[in-house]
């Protein structure tokens, strides 16, 4: 184990687990959260009782709230932890749902799986949060590891999700063009009015918006790691145009998709 700073610290971060067996008992926290994201191998990790088999891209948020405990057999995971006033502070920010902030009190587990495209410049987040954890800055990147992972806990393997709902929400993960409504529909198997009941519980999303969100992170990759025009990115992830693309972009990571391969350019840049 490995953690940059000490246990006096606000925030840390430490890098865990290797090729031998890893094993931590059943316990809760006093005075602090985690955030623990699986980089590779298979983490079975018990929360308030339930079991869950976090592999490579799988997050979770362990709050002062909750017990848990964890084990695992050639698994690396990163794990940061902040003080329970940091925790306090975020639940204090204004909660829309595009914020995703809201989701810190749900009564379920915090669980959830980050796209394949994005866990690269997740790690990276992480590392930089590492080098800072003792500079001013520290709480500005833990807001944006928090909120990310908190974007995807719609799709974590919650024991009542429908067998047909979690099969279908991994296949839209890394697919071009994300399909369309009806297509989404069509592959669900149920009717329009089942499907939009189900995302709306379990996704706290519409179909369209939840169709929406895929598109854009889908284009945020594009937009990230290619040189590819931002209108053939717009028509390779299922926008109807560039237009279109560029308002649902604003609204769900608050930049245009301009400013999105800027900003993600300058942190791959150091």
């Amino acid at each position: 184990m490995h953690w940059n700073g000490d246990r006096n610290d606000q925030v840390h971060v430490a890098c865990i687990g290797g090729h031998r067996p890893y094993a931590c008992n059943e316990h809760g926290h006093d005075g602090f959260w985690e955030l623990v994201y699986v980089r590779h191998g298979v983490l079975f990790h018990a929360i308030n009782g339930i079991e869950y088999r976090q592999e490579a891209g799988s997050i979770s948020i362990i709050r002062e709230c909750d017990r848990h405990a964890l084990a695992g057999e050639r698994v690396a995971y990163v794990n940061v932890s902040f003080d329970v006033e940091i925790a306090d502070a975020l639940r204090m920010l204004p909660r829309s749902d595009e914020s995703h902030l809201h989701r810190i009190d749900h009564s379920a587990s915090l669980v959830g799986l980050l796209p394949r495209p994005e866990r690269s410049a997740f790690d990276e987040r992480c590392k930089q949060l590492a080098a800072h954890s003792r500079q001013p800055d520290a709480l500005i990147l833990l807001v944006g590891v928090v909120t990310t992972a908190l974007q995807h806990i719609w799709a974590r393997p919650d024991p009542s999700l429908p067998a047909w709902l979690s099969t279908l929400l991994p296949l839209l993960e890394g697919q071009d063009p994300v399909p369309d409504l009806p297509a989404l529909i069509d592959c669900a198997g149920v009717s329009h009015e089942h499907l939009a009941r189900a995302m709306r519980r379990h996704c706290g999303l519409t179909p369209r918006r939840f169709l929406d969100r895929c598109r854009v992170n889908r284009a945020a990759y594009h937009l990230a790691t290619t040189d590819a025009a931002i209108s053939d990115i717009a028509i390779a992830c299922g926008f109807a145009d560039l237009a279109r693309m560029s308002r649902v972009f604003s609204r769900e990571r608050g930049l245009s998709p301009r400013a999105w391969r800027r900003q993600e350019r300058q942190h791959l840049m150091g």
